[in-house]
């Protein structure tokens, strides 16, 4: 039943007016406040609470009349966020339930508003001929969308050669389901194991189109991880509007280098006696730019013709190694074989390669010496002749 005649109403009608301006203004009137109004009740409400970035929300706003009375046929709700009119939420119509006295509203705030944080989500009511003023809250919670980050390139249990690496790029991607009109952004970093400084191999930026996944890749050096298994992990550090998140760990082997090697003497001869004016270029290396370490051994004839670790492989070798000893090896006839060795490392596998040394005889002169050019006859045996042989 309607109370107060027609004076009244028209009385109420200006107060609710004057009401209106006031909340406009940014002030704030209590049902008290208006004579002659009844309280209402209002209590809002949403369809999730807390909700995700990108996610849009209804919120409901149900008023009761404190008397089950009814309300004017155009009473309506105004939703506000943080003190802002929700777009299209500034008069939401109540429409009577089943209950006596009991009218619900409702307001669709797009997911386009709903940036992370905290949203004051304020219903309010202006009142009506009958009812004074009247607002209901609550705080909605915008959380960042969950992310999943997968490693799509290399695949699961691929293999790369010692210095090769950094051939193929890392590729990832970053996903979060049920996002269609952005992307996560930000970087991913790449880790061989948990991350951490030490285990850190490169960063990669993310791109994508605003369906929710993004991609990306990055490049390691070649050569910057040793030979053996590895558990590669991509972990994106998240942004304003999405978390972060890891992949699982993804083996990859980096096997050995298949060494090859390289050898020849230079000159190609010696003289006995005059050896260690010889020497050989070395080198192992397969054809990447990883880099060797140790030491090469040179014999021949079951002799070492190389101190013990003075030919280094260091930089794939094609440093000179001079032969040791000047008599290392006897003159002979026959060239001889000589066998270069590489014993191998982490990285590069053992490998020996020939080559032929020939020594000849050491080159020699004679000098002959007389103490006189004249002697008396019968007195030859007073000059001295003498000779001597030099190499």
């Amino acid at each position: 039943m309607r109370r107060g005649g027609k004076p009244f109403g028209n009385w109420v009608g200006l107060t609710s007016t004057t009401a209106m301006l006031l909340v406009t203004l940014g002030w704030s009137t209590s049902a008290s406040a208006m004579p002659g109004g009844l309280p209402v009740t209002i209590v809002a409400s949403s369809t999730a609470n807390p909700s995700t970035f990108d996610q849009g929300i209804t919120y409901t706003a149900t008023l009761t009349t404190s008397d089950s009375g009814n309300l004017d046929i155009t009473d309506t709700i105004e939703f506000r966020d943080n003190g802002g009119d929700i777009s299209g939420c500034s008069f939401q119509p109540l429409t009577s339930t089943a209950t006596a006295g009991t009218y619900v509203a409702t307001c669709d705030e797009s997911a386009s508003n709903m940036s992370v944080g905290s949203h004051n989500i304020t219903a309010l009511f202006l009142g009506d001929s009958i009812y004074g003023q009247g607002s209901g809250s609550l705080n909605q919670t915008v959380n960042q969308a969950p992310t999943t980050t997968v490693i799509t390139s290399p695949s699961p249990g691929s293999s790369v050669s010692y210095g090769n690496e950094g051939q193929n790029s890392l590729n990832f991607t970053v996903t979060a389901s049920g996002v269609s009109d952005n992307s996560p952004s930000g970087s991913v970093n790449l880790y061989d194991g948990l991350p951490g400084p030490d285990t850190y191999l490169c960063t990669g930026f993310l791109g994508g189109n605003g369906s929710g996944q993004s991609n990306g890749n990055c490049y390691i050096n070649n050569a910057q991880i040793g030979a053996g298994l590895y558990a590669l992990t991509a972990t994106y550090g998240g942004d304003n509007n999405f978390a972060g998140s890891s992949s699982s760990p993804e083996d990859l082997s980096v096997v050995q280098v298949s060494s090859q090697m390289q050898v020849f003497p230079v000159p190609g001869y010696a003289f006995y006696g005059a050896e260690n004016g010889n020497f050989f270029i070395t080198g192992v290396g397969g054809g990447n730019g990883g880099n060797p370490t140790g030491f090469f051994t040179i014999t021949a004839h079951g002799v070492n013709l190389v101190a013990s670790n003075s030919c280094s492989a260091g930089n794939g070798g094609g440093n000179p190694c001079f032969i040791d000893s000047a008599t290392a090896l006897p003159a002979s006839t026959a060239p001889y074989e000589v066998t270069v060795s590489y014993p191998g490392d982490t990285n590069f596998t053992a490998a020996s390669a020939t080559a032929r040394l020939s020594v000849f005889p050491a080159t020699s002169s004679t000098t002959l010496s007389v103490s006189s050019s004249t002697a008396a006859f019968g007195n030859e045996s007073s000059v001295r002749i003498s000779a001597s042989v030099t190499s």
